[in-house]
C-alpha cells in the first residue's frame, strides 16, 4: 500500500472567498457576545460554501481505503478426492461420500486456490502433484486460468446428475496426468517377472478408466517404453502388450 496523503482541512468559513462575506465584517467564528454565530439556513448557502462541502468531502474521501468486493461463486461446489497416487493401486471411487463444500474465487487462477482445496480434504496428495477434475465431464481444469476464463468447461455442471439420485456434480482433487503417467513408466521398467505381468494387466484398465491418460502416455514416448519391455520379455508378455 502507498502512503497515504492526510489533508488538514480549514475551517468551512475559512474556505469561503471574501467576495461572498459582507462587506467591511472580518471573519468571526463567534458573534459579538462570545457565543457561537447561528450556522445560515440551508437555503442561504452561497454556491462557494456548497463547492466547500463538496471539496471537503472528496479529500476525506482520499485519505480512506476503499475495499472492493471479492467476486465468488454464487453456489458452493462439493469437493472430492481420488487416491491416485500409486496408479496401479487406486480406486474408481471418489471420497468422502459426504463431500464438504467449497466457495471458488471466479476471478483467481485456480493454482491460487487449489491449497484450499487440499487442506479441507486433508488429501493423500502431494500439493505439487494435484489437478482439478470436474466429475460430470470427466475434463480437467487449467489450474494456470480463472473460472471465468474456463465457463466453457463448467457448463452443465451446476445441474443435478440425473443418474446420481439428484446429487451434486463435484469437483475431484486427483494427481495430474503427466505425474500418474511417469509412475506407470517408470514401473514397467522396474519390474519383471509377474510384477510386470500385472503392471502390464492393470495398465490396460488405467486406460480404459481415464482416456485422457492414453494421449499423455503417448506424448511421454510410453509406446518407446513398452517396445523395449516386449524386446526383453517372452512371448507371453508380448500378448499382454498387444492388448
Amino acid at each position: 500500500m502507498g502512503n497515504r496523503v492526510h489533508y488538514s482541512l480549514l475551517p468551512l468559513e475559512a474556505a469561503v472567498s471574501p467576495s461572498s462575506r459582507p462587506a467591511g465584517k472580518a471573519l468571526n467564528p463567534r458573534g459579538a457576545s462570545g457565543c457561537p454565530a447561528p450556522s445560515p439556513s440551508r437555503d442561504t448557502d452561497t454556491s462557494a460554501q456548497r463547492g466547500t462541502r463538496s471539496l471537503c468531502s472528496l479529500l476525506i474521501g482520499n485519505s480512506t481505503s476503499v475495499t472492493f468486493p471479492q467476486r465468488r461463486r454464487t453456489d458452493a461446489d462439493p469437493l472430492k478426492f481420488l487416491d491416485d497416487t500409486d496408479p496401479f493401486n487406486s480406486t474408481n471411487f471418489p471420497e468422502p461420500t459426504r463431500p464438504p463444500l467449497y466457495t471458488f474465487r471466479e476471478d483467481i487462477p485456480l493454482i491460487n486456490q487449489i491449497a484450499g482445496v487440499h487442506r479441507l480434504l486433508k488429501a493423500p496428495h502431494k500439493l505439487d502433484d494435484c489437478a482439478l477434475q470436474l466429475s460430470h465431464t470427466g475434463v480437467y481444469l487449467d489450474l494456470e486460468s480463472t473460472l471465468d476464463e474456463q465457463r466453457d468447461e463448467l457448463e452443465g455442471f451446476q445441474q443435478d446428475d440425473c443418474a446420481g439420485r439428484g446429487k451434486k456434480h463435484s469437483v475431484i482433487l486427483r494427481t495430474q496426468l503427466s505425474v500418474r503417467v511417469h509412475a506407470c513408466i517408470e514401473k514397467l521398467y522396474n519390474s519383471n517377472g509377474r510384477d510386470l505381468r500385472r503392471a502390464l494387466f492393470s495398465l490396460k484398465q488405467i486406460f480404459q478408466d481415464d482416456k485422457d491418460l492414453v494421449h499423455e502416455f503417448v506424448m511421454a514416448e510410453g509406446l518407446t517404453c513398452l517396445i523395449k519391455v516386449g524386446a526383453e520379455a517372452d512371448q507371453n508378455y508380448q500378448n499382454y502388450i498387444l492388448r
